[in-house]
């Protein structure tokens, strides 16, 4: 592994993956575009955002991604 690979628990990357797919369902649903449409106009977005980060934000990212993992949020707080 080198300098540009990261690690993330499988949890953790299966949880953001059905976020992302639940935001985009979402986003689906209220604004009568289709899931392609929206799944599209996202990742093309953060790519866009992650191509304009520098090294050293990509840094704090990864870190406070870390510092923070165990933090979650239960279902009454989600839903209330």
């Amino acid at each position: 592994m080198n300098d540009q690979d990261f690690l993330m628990r499988k949890e953790d990357y299966v949880t953001n993956t059905l976020a992302l797919g639940a935001a985009v369902r979402y986003l689906a649903q209220a604004t009568n575009q289709t899931v392609e449409y929206w799944a599209l106009r996202l990742i093309k977005e953060a790519n866009i955002q992650c191509d304009q980060l520098t090294p050293e934000q990509i840094e704090l990212t990864i870190k406070d991604y870390l510092e923070h993992k165990a933090e979650r949020f239960n279902d009454e707080e989600i839903y209330e």
